[in-house]
């Protein structure tokens, strides 16, 4: 007798098996500890809590966490598994619930091997028919054994919305969509043509995450069990090689995109030696884009597009034998496109001023923006704010001088605006461009009243007559701190990665002031920023710096590396989250 029966009949409702008691105490567990959280009710588990909730529990967090993915993974298939009984011996008691889409492939399966049969549901998987969106299978045990470690796993990054399994299915979905769909113009459609091998991305974006939960880096751990798997496969040498390199450098277009200068020729030749040839760098693109599709919100956006679509197009120039500079936006061709706008010699001035990187990452129609708030501006600060896609952008120019930037993000931090990203960049003349794409830190939206306020606080802040440190004292004393992301500061002063510049590295928890006190740091040390690139994504900060001191020299001595290492880590980590 089930529970409906129970109920008609009157009689006690038959006893849940252990899995599911088990199931019910964790998950009322875990409610209570939010609501202690919250201060009121909510069922939301964000990453961000699962730490706080493991104290509150005396547990640890993070296999705390495993186990409520599990729980709802095992409420789900035995309500599942009774909705499907129900269906089929028709007592739906009038309630009209559709059955729960199969989980199988409803497809014949021509090839009966694992590999045959991994290839099917990679075609045809959907991540929301079940919680458990792989269900285990002898033929998924015999290919990739390592898939159980992945199982409901958290991730350890908090920007991830999803369990690591379930991460890595939607990264498939998404590939597959890439092959009919483009997404701020990053022609990937074009590009999955040209690779012309839609199996070997969708077990590219299947296996990208299977090093985590391995000791060491998980791009490193997920190269070796990549090579594994396409041994139980039987892959031709050729497809094993792409898979192996995939896995391993599935960072690489990302990483250098956001925190390289993608004009640097020795950036663009290593990046192109490490993907090694035209076809892999194809799936590495189209991995890059379909994993961070998958992330979580605002993680793939319009100016990231931009970013790594212009550094692909630089690296395939290396692989296909031509020089990187051949793939270089060219001037002609700016003046061309802005030439209802602008006479030629005005755009030809304005780019002649400014470096490669710059041609590269900005669009030509934003160039015309900026030319246009330069002349707006005559001398003096111009500042305009607009969207991009779904994210505001802030453009700010400006005559350069030092402490810029700081000024700027002090400007925001003081309105509770928080940068995601941006870049920074001086012309010959003086003049300083800057953008930054800006979210509202108290998650409500900033409105036309609020941005009228940070328009007309970045000018005065620029000029020195917006009392930045005051605005802040009364932010943090109106506004309750945010819970800080369980992530360690790391900061690296590189000087292998630029001839001309010490770039600066900082790893961190995203916090209030961020940018603002590291910025402001800087300027104490007499160090002057010559490109920064900014990325947040969720609660964690990656933030890139290309600096040298005021003298030109870069920071290169030992104990110098050491004690301005040491100085941003005690900043960044006295700043109130």
């Amino acid at each position: 007798m089930d529970a409906a029966e129970s109920i008609a009949a009157g009689t006690a409702l038959p006893q849940l098996p252990p899995v599911l008691l088990a199931a019910q105490d964790r998950l009322f567990a875990t409610r209570s500890a939010i609501h202690a959280f919250a201060y009121r009710p909510t069922d939301l588990y964000p990453p961000e809590l699962h730490e706080r909730i493991g104290e509150w529990l005396n547990v640890d967090g993070f296999e705390w966490a495993h186990g409520v993915y599990m729980a709802m993974r095992n409420a789900d298939a035995e309500a599942s598994r009774r909705l499907e009984e129900a269906v089929s011996s028709r007592r739906l008691f009038g309630f009209g619930r559709r059955a729960p889409a199969q989980r199988a492939s409803t497809q014949p399966v021509t090839d009966d091997t694992p590999l045959g049969r991994l290839r099917t549901a990679l075609r045809e998987i959907q991540p929301d028919t079940s919680l458990d969106p792989l269900p285990a299978a002898p033929w998924l045990d015999d290919l990739i054994p390592e898939w159980e470690i992945l199982r409901a796993r958290p991730h350890v990054a908090q920007f991830h919305i999803h369990p690591v399994d379930t991460h890595a299915v939607r990264a498939v979905v998404e590939a597959r969509r890439l092959f009919s769909q483009d997404q701020f113009d990053c022609e990937a459609p074009a590009v999955a043509r040209e690779l012309g091998r839609p199996d070997e991305l969708l077990l590219a974006a299947l296996l990208h995450d299977i090093g985590k939960g391995h000791p060491g880096d998980h791009s490193v751990a997920g190269a070796v069990i990549a090579e594994r798997v396409a041994s139980r496969a039987g892959l031709p040498p050729d497809e094993e090689a792409r898979l192996v390199t995939a896995v391993r450098e599935h960072l690489l277009l990302p990483n250098v995109a956001t925190r390289r200068n993608i004009a640097d020729r020795e950036v663009i030749e290593d990046t192109a030696r490490r993907a090694g040839d035209a076809n892999t760098l194809r799936l590495l693109y189209l991995l890059a884009i379909a994993d961070a599709c998958a992330s979580g919100p605002n993680v793939w956006s319009q100016w990231k597009a931009q970013l790594m679509r212009s550094l692909y197009v630089r690296v395939m120039a290396v692989l296909a034998a031509d020089a990187p500079d051949a793939a270089m936006p060219r001037p002609e061709a700016i003046v061309e496109t802005l030439a209802e706008r602008f006479p030629a010699d005005v755009v030809e001035a304005h780019l002649a001023g400014l470096d490669a990187d710059y041609l590269i990452s900005v669009p030509p129609e934003t160039i015309g923006d900026h030319i246009a708030l330069i002349a707006e501006a005559a001398g003096g600060t111009a500042v305009r704010h607009d969207r991009l896609g779904e994210i505001d952008r802030l453009t700010i120019v400006t005559s350069d001088k030092t402490g810029i930037i700081q000024s700027v993000t002090g400007a925001l931090v003081g309105h509770n605006a928080s940068v995601l990203g941006g870049e920074a960049h001086t012309r010959a003349d003086g003049t300083a461009i800057q953008v930054w794409h800006v979210s509202d830190a108290l998650g409500v939206g900033i409105d036309d009243r609020r941005w009228g306020r940070i328009l007309a606080a970045v000018p005065a802040a620029i000029e020195g007559t917006f009392d930045i440190e005051e605005r802040l004292a009364e932010v943090r004393q109106s506004y309750p701190a945010r819970p800080l992301a369980n992530v360690p500061t790391i900061v690296n002063v590189n000087n292998t990665a630029s001839q001309e510049f010490t770039v600066l590295e900082i790893f961190t928890a995203d916090r209030r002031g961020l940018l603002y006190g590291i910025t402001k740091a800087l300027h104490e040390q007499r160090i002057d920023i010559h490109l920064a690139k900014v990325d947040t994504i969720g609660p964690e900060v990656v933030d890139a710096f290309y600096i040298r001191r005021a003298d030109g020299r870069r920071i290169e001595e030992p104990d110098a590396v050491e004690r301005l290492e040491r100085l941003l880590v005690e900043v960044i980590d006295g700043l109130a989250p």
